[in-house]
C-alpha cells in the first residue's frame, strides 16, 4: 500500500473511531397490545405512556386493537407484541382451560405459575380493579319486576331476549358459566351483537337483557340496572399485565417499571375516564368529519390522577 492510500485510510479511521465511541444506545422497542373496547384501549395506552416515561421517547409502539382474547393471546405467543392487559378469570378459564376458583389471590397465583411454564410469560402488577362480565336490563324493567340479582331474574320464564358479544358466547367463562349457574329462560336464543351495539339494543327494546363488561360505559348508565351475580357464576376478573419473558430478558428494568403500576387504577377512576372516552368514540362514529379521538390525552389524565407522570 503506498503512502497516499495509507494516509487516506488513517484519515478515515481517525474520523470513524470517535463516532463509534459516541454512538448512543439504541432506543428499546416495546410493543404493547390491547383487546378491543374503549376501556382496554385506554388501559393499554396508559401502560404504554408509563413505559415511555421510563424508557424514553419512541420506545413504545401501541399496536391497534387485536380483537378478542384468543387473537390477542396468540399474537403475544408469536411475540408480535411484548405485553398486554388481561384479566385473571379470562386467563384461568378461557386461555389455560383450568377450573374457576373464587379466591382472587389463588386465581392470580395459578395464572402466574401456568403462564410461566406454558407460555414463557409473566403475570405482573395487579392493577387495582376487576372487570367481570355483567348482566343488565333497563331500570324500568328491574323496578317493574323487582329485579336486583340474576337469581331473581330466573322467575321470568321465557321473557328474556339476551344480547351478547360473540366473545361472551364462545368463551367458557361467559355464556356457559351464566346458564350453568342460573336457570334463565331465553326467548329466541342469543342475539350476537357488536360491543358498540349492546346498550342501544337494550334501550330500544331489541333485547331485554345484555351481557357486557363492568368497564363498559353502558354499565355506568343510570338508565340500566345491573343484576348482581349473587351465586358467583363468574370467577374473579382482576386486571393484570401479561408480558413475555423474552421482553423481560431483553429489557432488565421492564419488570420494575410495570410493577410501579400495581394498584394504581381503582375501578371508579378508570370507569369514569373510559366512559368519557367511549362517549367520544360513539359521537365520532356518527360524525364523519369528527377529528381523531385523542386517546393519549385520556390516558395521560388517567396516569396523572393515579399519581404517575406521563411523558411530556
Amino acid at each position: 500500500m503506498d503512502f497516499s492510500r495509507r494516509h487516506h485510510l488513517f484519515q478515515w479511521l481517525g474520523a470513524a473511531l470517535p463516532l463509534a465511541g459516541c454512538r448512543s444506545t439504541p432506543t428499546p422497542e416495546i410493543n404493547v397490545g390491547a383487546k378491543a373496547g374503549a376501556g382496554q384501549i385506554l388501559l393499554a395506552e396508559a401502560i404504554g405512556l408509563h413505559l415511555e416515561s421510563s424508557f424514553g421517547p419512541g420506545s413504545v409502539t401501541l399496536r391497534p386493537p387485536l380483537g378478542g382474547t384468543a387473537m390477542t393471546h396468540e399474537t403475544l405467543l408469536a411475540r408480535q407484541i411484548d405485553l398486554y392487559p388481561e384479566y385473571s378469570g379470562v386467563a384461568l378459564t378461557a386461555i389455560l382451560g383450568l377450573a374457576p376458583v373464587s379466591d382472587p389471590a389463588q386465581a392470580r397465583e395459578q395464572v402466574k405459575a401456568n403462564y410461566r411454564s406454558r407460555y414463557r410469560c409473566e403475570w405482573v402488577a395487579p392493577l387495582g380493579f376487576a372487570n367481570p362480565p355483567v348482566l343488565l336490563t333497563t331500570r324500568e324493567r328491574a323496578a317493574k319486576d323487582n329485579l336486583s340479582t340474576l337469581s331473581s331474574a330466573e322467575s321470568l320464564k321465557g321473557s328474556w331476549r339476551l344480547g351478547a358479544t360473540r366473545e361472551f358466547v364462545s368463551r367458557p367463562d361467559g355464556l356457559p358459566f351464566l346458564l350453568g349457574t342460573y336457570k334463565l329462560t331465553l326467548s329466541g336464543g342469543v342475539q350476537i351483537l357488536e360491543p358498540s351495539q349492546l346498550y342501544s339494543a337494550l334501550s330500544n327494546g331489541q333485547v331485554t337483557l345484555v351481557a357486557g363488561e363492568a368497564l363498559d360505559a353502558g354499565a355506568q348508565d343510570p338508565a340500566f340496572q345491573r343484576l348482581d351475580d349473587d351465586r358467583r357464576a363468574f370467577p374473579p376478573h382482576d386486571a393484570g399485565i401479561v408480558v413475555s419473558l423474552d421482553a423481560l430478558d431483553r429489557l432488565p428494568t421492564l419488570l420494575a417499571s410495570l410493577n410501579q403500576l400495581e394498584g394504581r387504577f381503582p375501578f371508579d377512576r378508570l370507569a369514569r375516564i373510559a366512559a368519557s372516552l367511549e362517549r367520544r368514540q360513539t359521537a365520532a362514529r356518527d360524525d364523519a368529519k369528527a377529528p381523531p379521538i385523542p386517546v393519549r390525552d385520556f390516558a395521560a389524565n388517567l396516569l396523572r390522577e393515579s399519581g404517575l407522570n406521563p411523558p411530556q
